[in-house]
């Protein structure tokens, strides 16, 4: 059972959806590299669930992501299950169709 909570103007909520060390390729195309040993590198990836009313804070030329996508992430606060993430906290994104 998923916690249900709200995020806030700015923020979205995602289900952590962890990298995996052996992966080399998403459907997207996106190469993820990633190392736990090193802190420069900590990346966190997770499925949008509920973005936030009025969070039209992304880069231009993006347009609204949406529930399903999946986000890169550098920080977020965890409730129960669910993290809240900063939409100033994503670093990559791909939508759920793979593009």
């Amino acid at each position: 059972m998923l916690t249900t909570v709200h995020p806030w103007v700015g923020m979205c909520s995602v289900i952590e959806s962890p990298v995996d060390t052996e992966e080399e390729q998403r459907p997207s195309g996106l190469i993820v590299r990633h190392d736990d040993d090193n802190p420069w590198t900590t990346l966190k990836r997770g499925i949008i669930i509920e973005i936030a009313q009025g969070a039209i804070h992304l880069a231009p030329g993006i347009e609204a992501l949406s529930d399903q996508d999946v986000i890169y992430f550098t920080s977020g606060y965890k409730i129960g299950d669910i993290i809240i993430v900063g939409l100033n906290n994503i670093i990559a994104y791909e939508r759920a169709d793979g593009s």
